[in-house]
């Protein structure tokens, strides 16, 4: 029995000294996530790249929203809009013109061509203490841009035509040399354009460059514009007209 029980005892010594050498069985475990199902942000294709940037920029969607939509990963669309480069941006400091901005501004509503040397003479007796250099920045910032007005005309097809003479200089007809001019009628609408050459700019060739544009398009059209060439009009005198009457 004592023998029993002591081999039964060093049997569970050594078991206990020695290491486990059955061979470990291994846990598969399924693990589900968003990289497994959605597209990298580094695989994205330029196309999935744009439609992120328009969804985002254009029609203001949510990041989670525009991911959703699109199968892809929230860090994919945060690189595309490139949100990193805004939320690390350092905030621009103040600059020594800001405390005269307004005043800058004001006087560049009353006098939108004043120079910035003058802006600078006005500003520096009131303690401004920059360069002109930093000044002309601000200027060209603040500077009211001037537009110069137009009138946008807007026909109806076959409504209205515009004629003119184009100069083309002189051209040699044998041993002569002959002015060289072009009959253009420009229909309104649609900008087609008829052209014809001729050695002058006579009554006869204005009125023939007429006909043959009329037989070209197989109609004419209701009203015909003239910018005062000398074939329509003889004299202007304020709003008084002397068309010619040949």
């Amino acid at each position: 029995m004592d023998r029993v029980g002591k081999g039964s005892a060093s049997g569970a010594f050594l078991a206990a000294a020695l290491p486990d050498l059955r061979p470990h069985r291994t846990l598969h475990r399924s693990i589900s996530t968003d990289s497994t199902t959605k597209v990298s942000h580094r695989m994205i294709s330029p196309e999935i790249r744009a439609q992120i940037r328009r969804h985002f920029y254009a029609e203001h969607w949510k990041v989670g929203t525009i991911a959703s939509e699109l199968g892809v990963h929230p860090d994919a669309v945060r690189n595309a809009i490139e949100s990193e480069r805004f939320r690390n941006a350092k905030p621009l400091g103040a600059s020594i013109v800001d405390p005269y901005i307004e005043f800058i501004r004001q006087t560049l509503d009353q006098h939108p061509r004043l120079r910035a040397t003058r802006l600078y003479q006005m500003i520096h007796g009131r303690g401004y203490s920059g360069s002109v250099v930093q000044l002309r920045r601000t200027v060209a910032r603040w500077r009211p841009q001037s537009r110069e007005p137009f009138l946008q005309l807007q026909t109806f097809p076959g409504e209205q035509a515009q004629v003119d003479w184009a100069h083309f200089g002189h051209v040699m007809v044998g041993r002569a040399k002959r002015g060289l001019s072009c009959f253009v009628m420009t229909l309104s609408y649609s900008r087609a354009l008829y052209l014809e050459f001729f050695f002058d700019q006579t009554m006869e060739n204005f009125l023939r460059g007429h006909v043959h544009a009329f037989e070209y398009w197989h109609g004419q059209p209701r009203v015909i514009l003239y910018d005062n060439l000398k074939s329509a009009v003889l004299e202007r005198r304020g709003n008084q007209i002397h068309l010619n009457p040949g």
